[in-house]
């Protein structure tokens, strides 16, 4: 809840910290009001997530927060069990998502051929 009113935390790291899919929900409320709100540039640009045990529902959360972020240009989410569901999730948010300029998926279970496409 405290970042929803940040004015200067550009970067977020919870790499490691296990916050799985409740985690990933609350971090998505966090990217889908900090879009909403007029923050003077103070919203989270990149966001380092890997290694959580978000799996296909955590990445389908973050995915779906994706679809109308405008901010978040850093995407990190290495090592977080994330399958063909998922990355279908994903990719399908990326199409509309302007602004994400990085994303790191090493070490999950899916393969590219969604994401190509």
């Amino acid at each position: 809840h405290c970042l929803v009113f940040n004015t200067s935390l550009l970067a977020l790291d919870l790499t490691g910290c296990q916050i799985g899919v409740e985690g990933a929900r609350s971090i998505a409320r966090l990217l889908s009001l900090q879009n909403s709100m007029d923050l003077s540039g103070g919203k989270i640009r990149a966001l380092m997530l890997g290694d959580n045990q978000l799996g296909e529902e955590g990445c389908s959360t973050i995915a779906r927060a994706l679809r109308n972020n405008n901010n978040l240009e850093f995407l990190y989410l290495d090592d977080n069990q994330i399958g063909a569901i998922g990355l279908e999730i994903l990719a399908d948010a990326l199409r509309t998502n302007s602004s994400l300029q990085r994303l790191h998926l090493k070490h999950n279970s899916f393969q590219l051929k969604p994401l190509i496409r």
